[in-house]
């Protein structure tokens, strides 16, 4: 019987910190064996974050009055994170009037409009202020980034007929103009949180106290020639989604893609399955079962509110004549990795919830959205990317391979990542170079692949692939990232402690025999033992752990261990131009182009790691 609680505080604590849980994956055999004792807080957690978003629960995608372009409110729908309307309105001559005297009132004394009053208008913010996104949206602030004229990664052409319906204004639609039946709320700061005056090239989104919408340059409008024709009469915020261009501003987030309900509501669900999963085995009761069951149908499988199985409009791009998805949207979706492993649970209690009916239902919704991520242009598209992104999409097809009942493809999907981007993603030192070259947030985006790769090396450990022992060609394992990583300062709006998850994890894997894991857990999260991932990552739930000799082969046939040993047919070695093959370090700077330099530099001169943000070989060749 599990330990109940003592104190309403501690109950509070837990559920707080149960709520933010990385993508994970845990072996189901694990959780049907004998808990350690140590790992009781961590699984009190789980089970009041269970019974919490029950209650909060279930969720649906059609509880929305803003629509994608389809119409449709079963077509998930996010927004390019970091874009921002850049409108450039000309003003009315009363408007320019207030403007020029605004201008002309900041000049003669600056900072005397925040306090008077005289001009009601809020700002959005801009590059100085740092604005986090809702849960299950992942930024980073670096170095804005411009579409670059030189070639790139070769993406497809992502609005395609297969991939996207007709690009028609959202408010131009009347289906959708009935829906939108009012402007969004004000979502403002004050504009003393600016440090410099907007210019011609910062447009900002003003919106009045009620949230009615304003387009204009506050002060370019008065200084430059150069503007949009204003339209007869004023706009309500909606309008700008269609009408404006959008720019983008690496890791800024635009506090407006808070009123989508999709992201939020695809990561509840993920955490809600697998927190009641794991609880029905844990402590039983029919009400978890029930519980996990009526989400995922009211989420995937209702014929009114079930979501189509696409991501066509995942971080769509706003602004005239170009509303289509990116490749980035599926990063949306790497919730589903939880999902999976909660339904694998819900399987194997045979539990009278989760019936046969249910199952067929989701595996035939699961075989359509894998088919959607491994052919659309857009899926295609993420699964060639070379950071965090293209590591999540293996980990999330890996996952949907195994629900589905394809563990053959789910080996071969894990098998071309370690052999394909893995190879880039860790330098010699533990440097990931892909993404330290965020600059602001390089410390998340370390750790954010860290949890991708951690997720992926879970499945592979179920499956039978010992993948903890594999080399990057830099000579380097996951543990060396992690290593690595552990010595990095966090930037100034990071958390040491993001990277707690995966420290737990380096230590049931790669053991612990000075207690550097230990400490730095101790350090950057006290309460680290209360939370879920201490449970997840112990050494027994791994069949691959050097921490327990006897854990090896722990879940697997005896016979299935060598069929399924990566480390002898991934090469230790790198393999140069010349096809000669060597195993020494570079003898100098120079050298590092020959031995390091990823192979898709060698085909494009830029690769994009997000929404617009590009690097070249000489931006991150200093990191290998």
């Amino acid at each position: 019987m599990l330990n109940m609680w003592t104190a309403l505080g501690t109950t509070a604590l837990l559920i707080s910190a149960s709520l933010a849980d990385p993508t994970d994956w845990v072996n189901p055999k694990y959780i049907a064996n004998k808990p350690d004792p140590s790992t009781s807080d961590a699984r009190n957690a789980i089970i009041q974050g269970a019974s919490y978003s029950s209650n909060s629960g279930p969720w649906t995608l059609t509880d929305t009055k803003i629509l994608p372009p389809s119409g449709n409110s079963r077509d998930y729908l996010s927004w390019a994170p970091y874009h921002w309307p850049d409108c450039n309105w000309c003003p009315s001559k009363s408007k320019k009037r207030r403007l020029e005297e605004v201008v002309w009132l900041d000049a003669v004394n600056p900072g005397t409009r925040a306090t008077t009053g005289q001009d009601s208008d809020h700002l959005y913010p801009r590059a100085d202020i740092s604005v986090f996104g809702p849960d299950g949206i992942e930024i980073g602030l670096g170095n804005d980034a411009n579409t670059p004229s030189t070639p790139i990664t070769s993406l497809p052409d992502l609005a395609t007929p297969s991939d996207q319906v007709s690009s028609t204004s959202l408010v131009a639609q009347p289906t959708i103009g009935s829906v939108v039946t009012q402007a969004p709320p004000s979502l403002s700061l004050v504009s003393t949180a600016l440090t410099s005056n907007p210019t011609s090239s910062d447009s900002v989104y003003l919106t009045d106290s009620s949230g009615n919408g304003q387009n204009a340059e506050l002060y370019a409008s008065t200084s430059s020639g150069s503007c949009t024709p204003s339209p007869t009469k004023s706009l309500a915020p909606s309008a700008t989604w269609t009408t404006c261009p959008y720019k983008t501003k690496d890791g800024q987030v635009n506090p407006d893609v808070r009123q989508l309900n999709g992201v939020n509501a695809i990561q509840a669900v993920a955490q809600a399955v697998l927190y009641n999963a794991i609880t029905f085995v844990l402590a039983g009761g029919s009400q978890y079962t029930r519980s996990a069951t009526s989400i995922i149908n009211t989420f995937f499988l209702d014929s009114k509110t079930g979501m189509n199985p696409n991501l066509n409009y995942g971080q769509l791009v706003r602004g005239p004549g170009h509303q289509q998805g990116q490749f980035m949207g599926v990063l949306d979706f790497r919730g589903m990795v939880k999902i999976v492993n909660g339904i694998l649970m819900l399987r194997s209690t045979k539990n009278s919830d989760w019936t046969s009916s249910i199952d067929s239902a989701m595996t035939t919704w699961t075989k359509s959205y894998l088919q959607w991520i491994q052919t659309s242009n857009i899926g295609v598209a993420a699964s060639k990317a070379t950071n965090n992104h293209g590591t999540f999409w293996h980990a999330q097809a890996a996952a949907l391979q195994i629900l589905v009942g394809d563990e053959v493809g789910a080996r071969q999907t894990i098998k071309n990542f370690f052999t394909g981007a893995f190879q880039d993603q860790i330098a010699a030192s533990g440097e990931q170079p892909w993404e330290a070259a965020r600059k602001g947030r390089s410390f998340h985006y370390r750790a954010f692949n860290l949890e991708a790769l951690f997720t992926i090396g879970k499945l592979a450990d179920q499956l039978g692939l010992n993948v903890w022992v594999l080399k990057t060609k830099s000579g380097a394992t996951i543990q060396d990232a992690v290593d690595y990583t552990m010595t990095v300062p966090p930037d100034a709006n990071d958390d040491t402690a993001e990277l707690a998850p995966h420290v737990a994890a380096a230590s049931a894997v790669y053991g612990d025999p000075k207690g550097t894991y230990a400490k730095f857990l101790a350090r950057v999260d006290s309460s680290y033992k209360q939370q879920s991932y201490w449970y997840y990552d112990q050494p027994s739930a791994f069949t691959y752990s050097s921490a327990v000799k006897t854990s090896r082969r722990r879940f697997l046939p005896r016979d299935d261990f060598e069929a399924y040993d990566l480390a002898s047919i991934y090469p230790s070695c790198l393999t140069v131009d010349n096809g000669t093959r060597s195993c020494t370090d570079p003898a100098s700077p120079a050298d590092v182009t020959d031995y390091y330099k990823p192979e898709v530099f060698y085909s494009v001169d830029l690769v994009q790691l997000d929404d617009a943000v590009f690097v070249s070989w000489d931006d991150i060749r200093q990191y290998y």
